[in-house]
């Protein structure tokens, strides 16, 4: 029993770190900034021109990635614990070597109170060459930003008010829900290892576990 419990966290824990591996990052940005204004009692506003920079993939040479316009301004918040909801749309390209991707951006909340806020959501791929991100499928976005102005926190804007910030995106990482085969394999053999593991314990002369169970507990 021991020995399926070990087994079966080991697994556990192989897949939560290398379930979803693939991923697209991208570098500071060379072009653009996100505009935050105070948007009232608690909350604030996100507006962009558009901004562009440096995109990366594994094995391959460093590409270039667009996020469009923000237009009109989206309001987020009230602010709740340091985060902003929100419910935005970013359109988004991406080129790496022989891979081209572009899709929907679709941010639902601000993390705030961190000189390094992020803007977090989801990325509808529209269309895809890269490894592991289908067109139609949906993979994780996460937007990592760094200060341009200002030096207030975004909810000390949302609730003393006072002249927007500007700010420009340090990091992102699109991450892909594709399973890798790797973590297949190490499920299979998991369960594979848990049915020998229950087989073995077994009491003999039982025909099943429901004997077994019934005769160690007389």
């Amino acid at each position: 029993m021991k020995c399926a419990v070990a087994l079966s966290a080991l697994v556990a824990l192989t897949i939560s770190a290398s379930a979803y591996a693939a991923q697209i990052t991208g570098g500071d940005s060379a072009a653009g900034v996100y505009d935050f204004q105070n948007g009232g009692p608690g909350s604030i506003t996100i507006a962009s021109q558009g901004l562009a920079g440096i995109a990366f993939f594994p094995t391959q040479l460093p590409g270039a990635y667009t996020l469009g316009p923000i237009l009109p301004a989206v309001p987020a918040g009230p602010l709740v614990g340091g985060n902003f909801p929100t419910d935005g749309h970013q359109a988004v390209s991406i080129t790496v070597g022989p891979f081209s991707l572009t899709g929907d951006f679709h941010f639902d909340l601000i993390k705030d109170h961190s000189s390094h806020p992020d803007i977090l959501g989801s990325l509808a791929i529209a269309t895809s060459t890269f490894p592991d991100f289908a067109p139609g499928s949906v993979a994780d976005m996460d937007v990592t930003l760094t200060y341009g102005s200002g030096v207030q926190f975004l909810d000390e804007l949302a609730l003393t008010g006072g002249d927007g910030t500007w700010e420009t995106i340090s990091t992102f990482e699109i991450i892909s829900r594709v399973i890798e085969p790797s973590t297949l394999f190490l499920l299979g053999c998991a369960l594979i290892g848990l049915g020998v593991l229950h087989k073995v314990h077994v009491r003999p002369g039982a025909k099943n576990a429901d004997e077994h169970l019934a005769a160690t507990s007389i």
